[in-house]
């Protein structure tokens, strides 16, 4: 057990010269700018926070620049979404449910600089009914729990384990953020869904948006201090 929690330590982008042609172009924008426009002006629902755009690709601000990429996959004989991180020879995919509200466990590959096989998941987890799911429609300060009754089966030890843990988490209100990505490009991202939960020795701020599902976190220790945080980018 203590070789796989040391694997896991380890293991979030002519102009032309005829008035006619530039007719054409500016017509060919419309239904782009139309559909934005919309974006914009709909009515922000918490749902949409949780929303996944699969092949999505992006890098995160940590020290270790990890990518991320979300993708299509098949999770215990159901269609899911994984969102991969990875980073020095270290992947780790999170599932999810169609939706993006529901988890539905994770995966950990083999490491190579370890001995174990990249290609080749390692230690997994299913969460079993009832599932981690965050509620639809949320509504500012609406306070939920989450539970997570997890098998953990790990191709190292041989072994399967159970473990079970219920959070509250509080939904405290849409923010919109706004991001230098890391390639220097501005991101702003509307309404995203700000989420608060104290864990056992601190808590955790989180921020969710349409499309890249987390994209900033905060976790801080009792005392305030931060003691760990990421981010899409440099928050402008």
């Amino acid at each position: 057990m203590k070789k796989d929690i040391l694997l896991v330590s380890f293991l979030s982008l002519i102009c032309t010269a005829c008035s006619n042609n530039n007719q054409v172009k500016n017509d060919a924008q419309k239904p782009e700018n139309t559909t934005s426009a919309a974006k914009e002006n709909k009515v922000a629902n918490s749902d949409d926070c949780f929303k996944l755009d699969i092949n999505k690709k992006y890098t995160l601000n940590d020290s270790d620049q990890t990518n991320v990429q979300i993708l299509p996959v098949t999770f215990n004989n159901q269609k899911a979404i994984a969102v991969v991180r990875q980073v020095e020879g270290v992947r780790h995919d999170q599932i999810y449910d169609l939706t993006g509200r529901t988890e539905l466990g994770s995966l950990d590959y083999g490491i190579a600089a370890l001995g174990t096989d990249p290609n080749s998941v390692i230690i997994s987890t299913t969460n079993q009914d009832p599932l981690p799911q965050y509620p639809s429609n949320l509504k500012p300060n609406q306070k939920f729990k989450l539970t997570y009754n997890i098998i953990t089966d790990s191709a190292v030890s041989g072994e399967k384990s159970e473990s079970s843990n219920t959070v509250e988490t509080e939904f405290k209100g849409f923010e919109n953020l706004n991001f230098l990505d890391n390639e220097n490009k501005p991101l702003a991202l509307k309404n995203t869904c700000h989420l608060f939960t104290k864990v056992e020795d601190g808590t955790l701020d989180e921020w969710f948006a349409e499309g890249y599902g987390r994209v900033k976190f905060i976790r801080k220790m009792e005392n305030g201090d931060i003691f760990m945080s990421e981010a899409i980018g440099t928050e402008q």
